[in-house]
């Protein structure tokens, strides 16, 4: 499933990715899948970026049987900044992009306006727990 939510007067977009698997992921593969996942976007943001962006290292935070990696990159030659959180239960992954088509910081820091939003996810019903 995707949703797609776009903010005309701000352009700025979010895109909210949740996939579900076949099996559930007991604790080191999703640590594994989040880092995969994490590397296939830093991937591609240097692929539409030409290699100008610029990234933060990967965030690592687990608890609530859950591993979330969070990343925060901008590409000024085109004026884009993104940010990205990955939350990989058990049974689900989510994963949340926010971009933003402009440099300018509006309210807060940028890593802290979309912090703010990513601190707001929560995977609901994560499945049981994998197996060790």
């Amino acid at each position: 499933m995707e949703f797609e939510f776009r903010n005309q007067k701000l352009k700025d977009q979010l895109i909210v990715t949740v996939l579900i698997p076949r099996e559930p992921f007991n604790a080191a593969k999703q640590r594994w899948i989040a880092e995969d996942l994490a590397n296939k976007r830093l991937a591609a943001l240097a692929s539409v970026s030409g290699g100008r962006a610029v990234h933060s290292p990967l965030q690592f935070l687990s608890g609530s049987d859950q591993i979330e990696v969070r990343c925060f990159a901008c590409d000024e030659p085109n004026k884009v900044r993104v940010a990205f959180v990955i939350r990989v239960a058990a049974a689900k992954i989510v994963t949340v992009a926010y971009t933003r088509y402009f440099l300018e910081e509006i309210v807060l820091p940028f890593e802290d306006y979309v912090c703010t939003i990513f601190d707001f996810i929560e995977v609901k019903n994560p499945g049981t727990p994998a197996p060790a």
